[in-house]
């Protein structure tokens, strides 16, 4: 009986720590949005993703793509690279069905910050 229980104990823990919060699932596919949309951008318009970031503090949400762009860019190609990157990154994340499955409404385009690090001209 002592060996049952153990054993009963033993599968509940491991089959508990297999699945997966909501919140794990939403994070996960948020990143696997980031990574096709900055091979997306990179193949598109050359921009080098180098780095992220992401807040879920209510009030202050975003999701932040941060890329390196190595050519000389006026004020306006810069304005039409980030709102580019910004309207191909919230169109990846409101066309995904399985994100689309966790979250109560779509992405808002406040949610997005896009900054491109470059040389000016």
């Amino acid at each position: 009986m002592k060996y049952i229980n153990l054993f009963l104990i033993m599968m509940f823990l491991a089959f508990s720590s297999c699945s997966k919060t909501e919140y794990e699932k939403k994070r996960d596919l948020e990143n696997k949005i980031i990574k096709q949309t900055g091979q997306q951008l990179y193949k598109e318009k050359k921009l080098e993703l180098g780095g992220e970031g992401k807040s879920i503090t209510p009030g202050e949400e975003f999701l932040g793509l941060y890329f390196d762009y190595f050519k000389p860019l006026t004020i306006d190609e810069a304005r039409e690279l980030v709102v580019y990157a910004a309207e191909t990154f919230l169109h990846n994340l409101n066309s995904n069905e399985k994100l689309n499955e966790l979250i109560a409404k779509p992405y808002p385009m406040s949610w997005i910050e896009i900054r491109i690090y470059t040389k000016a001209v």
